[in-house]
């Protein structure tokens, strides 16, 4: 049996969403490498199942196969989607302390992630500033999203203006600043927001939805910022009784 054949594989069905079938192959193995229990780890980490993805790291730990770099994020990613924000620093001091592994941009994303999300909104900022990579915007763009149902307008227009210092042409960080003014009653300031980005040329990109008829796939932009329908848009809500009876919907 090839191992690297069955390590392709593991990593295949991993990919692909299929965690239960790369796991069926997994444990037929007979040799495993670092590379398959981090394909297991990373695959039930990034399909919900962080449960298994720490189980996978202690057990990966205990026949002897010391964690590298992508084990880390595997393991960060499933604490930022459980919300394990204790066992998450732990993982992310343990990877340069007991390991010796230089943490990277990834790393950060997922522990800013994971502060983010559990509305540790200054300690996330507060981490970024640390890291060489304070200027990346992938951090700050993690960081933004979380601003959206924090409380703390003062913080959530820092890390808005740092995006639009970072990235002058990303939208969100222009809708999220005016929102956040008139959330405080600073509409003056809102109006300014939006007619820098009417003077910058920026434009908030419509929603889109994908719907599939009679086996055709086709597209619906929800309302953009001018307030007009797309052109790609399906039949009004007085048609859709037609194509329920039709079978369509």
């Amino acid at each position: 049996r090839d191992v690297i054949v069955e390590s392709a594989l593991v990593d295949l069905y991993a990919k692909c969403g299929c965690v239960d079938f790369a796991y069926r192959i997994f444990v037929q193995m007979q040799v495993r490498n670092l590379i398959t229990w981090n394909s297991m780890i990373c695959g039930f980490a990034q399909n919900g199942r962080g449960g298994e993805a720490f189980r996978m790291f202690n057990d990966m730990v205990k026949e002897g196969i010391e964690p590298d770099y992508i084990s880390f994020i595997g393991v960060l990613f499933a604490c930022s989607h459980t919300g394990l924000v204790d066992q998450g620093r732990e993982y992310f001091v343990s990877m340069t302390e007991k390991y010796g592994i230089k943490a990277g941009i990834e790393h950060y994303n997922c522990m800013v992630d994971l502060l983010g999300r559990a509305g540790l909104i200054e300690e996330a900022e507060n981490l970024i500033q640390e890291t060489c990579f304070r200027d990346n915007s992938s951090l700050w763009a993690a960081l933004l999203g979380a601003c959206t149902t924090s409380t703390n307008s003062a913080v959530a227009e820092r890390i808005a203006k740092k995006m639009i210092e970072l990235e002058p042409d990303y939208h969100l960080s222009y809708v999220l600043l005016a929102n956040v003014y008139k959330t405080v009653g600073r509409w003056s300031d809102a109006l300014k927001i939006r007619r820098v980005m009417q003077d910058r040329g920026v434009k908030k990109m419509p929603g889109k939805s994908w719907v599939e008829t009679k086996g055709s796939l086709g597209s619906s932009f929800d309302m953009g910022y001018s307030g007009e329908a797309g052109k790609n848009t399906f039949p009004a809500t007085s048609n859709l009784a037609m194509l329920r009876a039709e079978e369509y919907a």
